[in-house]
């Protein structure tokens, strides 16, 4: 197997991300009108890219992104990781949205109405900041080491690997460039 090296692997996570913003644009226009609808879309907007990942890995054990880089998770064996080996594979990004989830909703709730209809953009996001509980700030900063891990993890490991990919029996491959069938070759008439 051709192992993905880090830079599509970081390639195709960034394609992710992307087409993941007009969704979460979306879900805060929704939510811009009503504090609590705002409020109860909160974890969706921090479980939009796991449950994307999730199901794409699962299915095909490529994201839109890995697809465009030709990329691709498999088993160790190189077989489909289905939606256990799926789960696995993105329970780390679980455990790392959820605290963010936790943290921003317990701050949201403590936004008064008349700041929530009066603060929007950047001003509504260092509010909320304000407000996140004192442990968020350690468990962000736990997530960061654990960030640089997954990284370290795939320079180091033979067939690149990240913890992640450890954690699920998985690594990620570089498929083979798609060639294009040759047209026919156009044919004389034959007179008879």
């Amino acid at each position: 197997m051709d192992y993905a090296r880090f830079r599509s692997r970081l390639g195709a996570h960034i394609l992710d991300i992307l087409l993941m913003i007009p969704l979460v644009g979306l879900m805060i226009a929704i939510g811009a009108g009503n504090q609590s609808t705002a409020i109860s879309l909160i974890p969706f907007q921090g479980l939009i890219l796991c449950a994307y990942t999730f199901y794409f890995h699962a299915k095909s054990g490529q994201t839109l992104g890995k697809r465009w880089l030709g990329i691709k998770v498999v088993t160790l064996e190189g077989g489909p990781i289905g939606y256990a080996g799926s789960f696995r594979r993105n329970l780390i990004m679980l455990c790392e949205s959820l605290p963010w989830i936790a943290a921003t909703m317990i701050a949201a709730l403590h936004v008064t109405e008349e700041q929530f209809s009066t603060l929007h953009g950047r001003a509504y996001t260092q509010l909320l900041r304000s407000l996140q509980p004192a442990w968020y700030p350690v468990v962000a900063k736990v997530f960061a080491v654990l960030l640089l891990a997954e990284i370290a993890s795939i320079f180091l490991s033979k067939r690149n690997q990240s913890l992640h990919d450890f954690i699920a029996g998985t690594v990620v491959v570089k498929l083979p460039p798609r060639t294009q069938p040759l047209a026919p070759a156009p044919t004389e008439p034959v007179n008879t």
